[in-house]
C-alpha cells in the first residue's frame, strides 16, 4: 500500500545585520503585516542581551503560523492543517504570499539588507502495523556499509552544496507517537502498546548561507527566496519518494 507523505511544518528564516533597536519598531512592523496577524507581543529583553533572543512575536489570526523577530533574524513558522499537509499547491501559495512581503521590512531595519535566507521543512511518512520493522529496513537502505542488526531508532544527516550557492541539509529519522498520557509527577512510561503511530520523518533545510560565506559582497534577495522555495519543495518531495520506493511503502 502506498502511504502519502504528510508535510507538517515550514520555517522560513531571513538573517540580517544586527539591529539593536528592533524592539522599538514593533508598531511599524505591525502596520506592514496588516490584518493577517494579531498585535505583537513585545518581549522585555534588554537590547544589549544576546541578539538571537526573540524580541517580537506575531501570531496569525487563524493560529497556524507566527513570526518571531530577533535583532538578527525574522522567522516565519507554520504548522499545517490536515487539508494543507498533502496539497503541495496550497502550501506553496501560502508560503509565497506570506514570506516574500517580509523582505519589504528590511528598509525599516539597520543595514537594510538580508544576509541570507532559507526554508526548513518537516515531513512525515507514517508506516502501518503491516510494516513493523521499517526502522531496520530504513537502516539497511541508508547505511549499506554497516552490518546492523535490528534497529530500534535511526538518525541520518547529510549536507550537500548546490551551484556553489545553496546548502541542502537533510535529516532522516524514525519517529514514534504515543497516546496522550495523564500528567504525573514523575517520568512517564512509554509502552509499545500505547503507540498510535510510527514512521519516518524527513527534515530538509535549503538556504543560501554558502554563498554568503564565500562571497564578501553577497546579500540575498526576494528572487533568491523564490528559488529556495521552489528547490526546497522539490527536494523534500524527491527524498520522500525515494524513501517510499526503497521501503516499498
Amino acid at each position: 500500500m502506498v502511504v502519502s507523505a504528510r508535510y507538517i511544518q515550514d520555517n522560513f528564516t531571513i538573517a540580517f545585520p544586527r539591529d539593536p533597536e528592533i524592539r522599538r519598531k514593533a508598531n511599524e512592523i505591525e502596520d506592514h503585516l496588516g490584518n493577517n496577524f494579531t498585535q505583537p507581543q513585545v518581549l522585555g529583553i534588554p537590547d544589549e542581551w544576546d541578539p538571537q533572543v526573540p524580541r517580537l512575536l506575531f501570531v496569525s489570526q487563524h493560529g497556524f503560523s507566527r513570526i518571531v523577530i530577533s535583532q538578527i533574524s525574522i522567522v516565519f513558522s507554520v504548522n499545517y492543517s490536515t487539508d494543507f499537509q498533502e496539497d503541495k499547491q496550497k502550501r506553496g501559495s501560502y508560503l509565497t504570499e506570506r514570506v516574500l512581503p517580509l523582505f519589504d521590512l528590511l528598509p525599516k531595519l539597520k543595514g537594510g539588507q538580508a544576509c541570507y535566507c532559507g526554508l526548513a521543512s518537516r515531513a512525515r511518512i507514517p508506516c502501518s502495523e503491516a510494516c513493523p520493522d521499517f526502522s531496520t529496513r530504513l537502516a539497511r537502505v541508508l547505511l549499506t556499509e554497516l552490518h546492523m542488526g535490528a534497529s530500534h531508532g535511526l538518525v541520518v544527516r547529510g549536507t550537500t552544496v548546490i551551484e556553489n550557492r545553496f546548502f541542502i541539509n537533510t535529516t532522516v529519522e524514525n519517529y514514534v507517537m504515543w497516546k496522550a498520557a495523564t500528567p504525573t509527577e514523575g517520568p512517564q512510561r512509554l509502552r509499545s502498546d500505547d503507540v498510535i503511530e510510527r514512521g519516518i520523518q524527513i527534515t530538509d533545510d535549503v538556504n543560501d548561507r554558502y554563498a554568503f560565506n564565500e562571497y564578501t559582497d553577497y546579500f540575498t534577495s526576494p528572487d533568491t527566496a523564490r528559488e529556495i522555495l521552489s528547490q526546497a519543495s522539490d527536494h523534500l518531495q524527491s527524498v520522500a519518494q525515494r524513501i517510499q520506493e526503497s521501503l516499498c511503502l
